[in-house]
């Protein structure tokens, strides 16, 4: 199941937390059912002080696997970065199950 137009309602929820609230529980929904599951990726690079804070503020969620945290450098990092434009860090973004940014 693709649940990308899900996860755009949750964009239109004004106060950043509570539209994270929503993702979270489109993810957590998708990754139960299956199909086309969207990701919450935190990119990253080693020595980034914002990047640490970034990693501190969804430690539990990593813990979870709700947030996945990928290196920059690393070859998916590179990957995602390119295919949504994406030149600084630490960057969070919602991708859809080929790694394209759900705009």
């Amino acid at each position: 199941m693709d649940n990308t137009a899900e996860v755009k309602k949750c964009y239109g929820i004004t106060e950043d937390d509570n539209a994270m609230t929503c993702i979270k529980e489109v993810v957590k929904k998708s990754q139960v059912e299956g199909g086309c599951v969207p990701r919450i990726v935190l990119l990253y690079q080693d020595g980034c002080s914002g990047c640490i804070e970034e990693k501190a503020r969804y430690a539990k969620d990593i813990e979870s696997g709700l947030v996945t945290p990928v290196d920059i450098f690393s070859a998916e990092g590179k990957e995602i970065a390119k295919r949504n434009d994406i030149d600084a860090v630490p960057a969070v973004l919602i991708v859809d199950c080929n790694g394209l940014a759900i705009e």
